[in-house]
């Protein structure tokens, strides 16, 4: 009877391991796992808000990327990592930085988590681990509601730069620039932490050339009554935030970071 027992407790476990190592797959040092989508919503901000389970351990990081070419995926109000706890997740992912244009309500997302991964959430996810990951499993679809579609395209050149660059290629470049800083706007407004300190963001952009000459980052008043250690922290925190989004966007050279309060004190 116990030698029964003892049998049967080393299959449950057995099917438990190879449960878990059918749910992964390595590249390198990193092991990426499948997860499973349990319910996904859309918030007031036309972001996906993604909930799943998964073998990962408690920790690995969750990443979605689209055909953009940037990881959309992030902790819920916040945009740091999305991360695994007690086998589940739960993730904000930003159709804008899923798709640069959409052309239909449904696009195919890699969507897993990822251990011993060194990469700022802004950056772009390494070939070599969507290729792992697409050797073995499937990408995710997403549906886009009608707002969403809206949502994206309008991330698309402006009119007034359509105007400007027309057909004529010796101004494409020009075209380019107002393209590069509508989304740099954009990704501004969708990403960079809102906090009771931070309360705006805007872009100083030359209206001949579609070059962002500056970027102003509006802080709450109350910035005088907080210590310069935690002024120094947020505005470096802004500014590697800043160097990884104009290295995606190919913006060179970075503009001017502009720190100043709703009262025009610059810090």
């Amino acid at each position: 009877m116990i030698m029964k027992k003892l049998c049967f407790m080393f299959i449950c476990f057995l099917t438990v391991i190879l449960a878990g190592c059918g749910n992964k797959v390595s590249s390198g040092k990193s092991d990426i796992y499948k997860v499973d989508v349990t319910k996904t919503t859309v918030n007031a901000a036309d972001h996906w808000i993604v909930s799943g389970t998964t073998s990962a351990p408690d920790g690995a990081k969750i990443v979605a990327q689209g055909p953009a070419k940037l990881n959309a995926a992030s902790k819920i109000n916040d945009y740091a990592w999305a991360k695994v706890k007690n086998g589940k997740f739960k993730a904000e992912i930003s159709p804008r930085l899923v798709l640069d244009v959409a052309k239909s309500h449904k696009v195919k997302v890699y969507l897993f988590a990822i251990t011993n991964y060194k990469k700022e959430v802004a950056d772009s996810v390494p070939q070599k681990y969507l290729t792992a990951y697409k050797s073995k499993f499937d990408l995710h679809t997403f549906k886009l509601s009608k707002a969403q579609y809206r949502f994206v395209n309008s991330m698309s050149m402006s009119a007034e730069a359509q105007d400007i660059v027309g057909d004529n290629p010796k101004i494409s470049k020009m075209g380019n620039n107002f393209a590069k800083a509508d989304m740099l706007q954009k990704l501004l407004d969708s990403i960079v932490p809102q906090t009771q300190t931070l309360k705006d963001v805007k872009c100083d952009i030359d209206s001949k050339t579609g070059k962002v000459n500056s970027v102003t980052f509006i802080l709450d008043d109350q910035i005088q009554n907080v210590g310069q250690d935690q002024i120094d922290l947020m505005k470096n925190n802004v500014n590697n935030d800043m160097d990884s989004i104009c290295q995606q966007l190919e913006i060179s050279p970075k503009p001017t970071i502009i720190f100043k309060s709703e009262s025009g004190q610059t810090y």
